[in-house]
Formats: C-alpha cells, sequence, structure tokens
C-alpha cells in the first residue's frame, strides 16, 4: 500500500502512508485541519477502496468519532475528471496489474506492489 499511495503525488507526506496504518491515515483524511485538497480527496478514497474494498469507511470514520462525511465510494469518473496528468498515471499504473484486499488481506494479480 506504501509503495502505491506514493505513486499519488498528494500523497506524498501523507500521515498513515509510510509505513502503511489505515487508522493513522484515516484520521489524517477526516481531520478538518489536514492537507487534504479535492484531488487528495479522491486519492484517499481509491487507496481505502483497494485497502478494504468491502468496507464502508464512512462507517469505520464514524465509529471513530471522525467526520468522514467525504468518504463515499470511490467513483473513477469523478477522479479521472479532477486528477491530472501524474494522478491519472498512477491510477492506471495500478489498473494494468491491480491487487485488492478484504480487509487488509490482499489478492492481487501479480502486483509489484507491496502490500
Amino acid at each position: 500500500m506504501t509503495r502505491l499511495a506514493h505513486l499519488f503525488p498528494s500523497m506524498k507526506d501523507a500521515p498513515g502512508v509510510e509505513p502503511w496504518d489505515v487508522d493513522r491515515f484515516l484520521g489524517w483524511a477526516c481531520d478538518a485541519r489536514s492537507d487534504v485538497t479535492g484531488v487528495g480527496f479522491h486519492v484517499v478514497r481509491f487507496l481505502l477502496q483497494v485497502w478494504g474494498c468491502r468496507t464502508s469507511w464512512r462507517d469505520v470514520a464514524t465509529s471513530q468519532g471522525l467526520d468522514g462525511s467525504h468518504l463515499e465510494p470511490f467513483n473513477v469518473v469523478q477522479a479521472c475528471a479532477t486528477w491530472d496528468e501524474a494522478h491519472r498515471l498512477a491510477f492506471l499504473s495500478w489498473v494494468e496489474v491491480p491487487f485488492y484486499s478484504f480487509n487488509g488481506r490482499g489478492r492481487s494479480a501479480g502486483s509489484p506492489v507491496e502490500r
């Protein structure tokens, strides 16, 4: 997940990315004082979807006392309409060789991205 997150310029210094710590990452993403931008919100949604594709991240945030109102499911059309070329290319690198996780247990189609 760390290597995947680092492909996105807006996640370069995001807390919880290195090492990957989904609770810390979620806390940062839901903190009104964080520097998450509109571009970054789509990356956050994407990374959380990859990490737990069957998880309602809004519900997880709420259960942790966080404001997860912006944690709607990832929408590829909205994301690609918002992202710049670097973010779209990062996403496409995952599309070429995807991996996904069911609650942190990775499944892969041979991805070189470490989980």
